[in-house]
């Protein structure tokens, strides 16, 4: 099943000639082609496939400063303009994105951090579950050839290495806030530093280690097969049903629900 894209957008980080960092920004929200909804498929799977991701919620202090609307409002307009349905939706997600775009270069700047690359918003719909993916990727060039055995150069956005970007659930942050699991990100290979600045620019504050959560996740169900009087099928048919089960939350980037798994299991049992 595909994810219905709503808005798509890219903008452009670059080091001006002063040595400041400055966006180039697209005039408009892009048009949902089958190459954009392609593309938007490799962003996500290349999120979900990142080992690591950390969850949490936006801080009751986000960061805006005295002159600047923090994010999360920013956001919760553009997410009330969509309920309400209005005309220009459009334009006003594009008008976000913009804002977003100087709220990050302001988390580089006060952090004395240089990050050139492009930009991109992607709001989509998958599984009836609203989302809205950033992230900042940049280029690695390739050379093709053409019919006439001549090289040309390209380039293309390296989602391979992709080591900034956050994921906000909007259907979870309108419906279940208090959860504070809505937002997820990459936490790289070094740990939360290596993100710090792009969280800090959303103003998102960690709630808990998901590898860790996992890990007694596993142990609980190990404890509940030792503990039941199974046969050797039950247990197999159990056990393929929890491997099921982390392959499904894994291929889609989730968490795992003791409480969804044991109603997997059994209804009236863990």
């Amino acid at each position: 099943m595909s994810a219905l894209i709503h808005h798509f957008v890219v903008h452009r980080l670059v080091v001006s000639g002063e040595d400041k960092l400055s966006i180039i920004p697209r005039d408009k929200c892009l048009a949902v082609t089958p190459e954009i909804e392609s593309l938007a498929h490799q962003i996500n799977h290349s999120f979900n496939s990142k080992p690591g991701k950390g969850v949490g919620h936006f801080t009751e202090e986000a960061a805006g400063g005295e002159d600047t609307i923090p994010f999360k409002t920013s956001l919760a307009e553009f997410m009330h303009a969509q309920k309400e349905r209005v005309d220009n939706l459009e334009d006003i997600f594009h008008a976000f994105t913009l804002t977003s775009g100087d709220k990050l270069i302001k988390a580089l700047t006060d952090t004395g951090t240089v990050q050139t690359g492009f930009l991109i918003f992607c709001q989509y719909e998958f599984l009836a579950t609203q989302y809205l993916m950033i992230t900042l990727l940049n280029t690695r060039s390739h050379v093709e050839i053409n019919q006439a055995l001549e090289l040309n150069a390209r380039e293309h956005l390296d989602l391979a290495k992709m080591q900034l970007a956050v994921r906000i659930d909007l259907t979870q942050l309108e419906i279940q806030p208090e959860q504070k699991r809505y937002v997820s990100f990459i936490k790289g290979l070094m740990g939360r530093k290596v993100s710090d600045f792009f969280m800090d620019f959303i103003g998102c504050e960690e709630l808990v280690d998901i590898k860790q959560q996992n890990k007694q996740l596993i142990s609980s169900v190990d404890a509940y097969l030792a503990s039941e009087n199974l046969d050797r099928e039950e247990q197999q048919q159990h056990r393929d049903e929890v491997k099921s089960y982390f392959k499904e939350k894994i291929d889609s980037g989730e968490s795992l629900s003791i409480k969804e798994l044991s109603g997997r299991l059994s209804p009236d049992r863990m």
